[in-house]
């Protein structure tokens, strides 16, 4: 009985899938459920998780309709923070939130 094999390395690169690019559709969703993931902590009134989800989004996605979002809410987190008497911590989020603008 003689059965031929295939090549090793033939059926590997036969069975190798073929990556695809992410695609700008898999990017928005994914900066949507970030914005979503922030507005969560926001109304959970978890300001450190907040900030840091919406900072990501303005330094990953600057292009993106959700920057704009993410930057208000950052604005906002500021706002909070010195209505509660916290004011250095307001001004070091606005330099934070400056330095990131200046880098985008």
């Amino acid at each position: 009985m003689n059965t031929s094999l295939p090549d090793i390395e033939e059926s590997v690169a036969i069975q190798a899938p073929q990556i695809q690019p992410v695609t700008s559709a898999f990017k928005s969703s994914t900066c949507q459920f970030l914005l979503r993931i922030g507005q969560l902590h926001l109304d959970k009134n978890e300001l450190r998780q907040a900030t840091d989800i919406f900072t990501r989004i303005i330094e990953e996605y600057p292009s993106s309709e959700e920057r704009k979002v993410a930057q208000d809410s950052l604005l906002c987190i500021a706002q909070r923070y010195e209505k509660e008497g916290s004011l250095r911590v307001a001004l070091d989020l606005l330099e934070h939130i400056d330095k990131i603008m200046e880098n985008t």
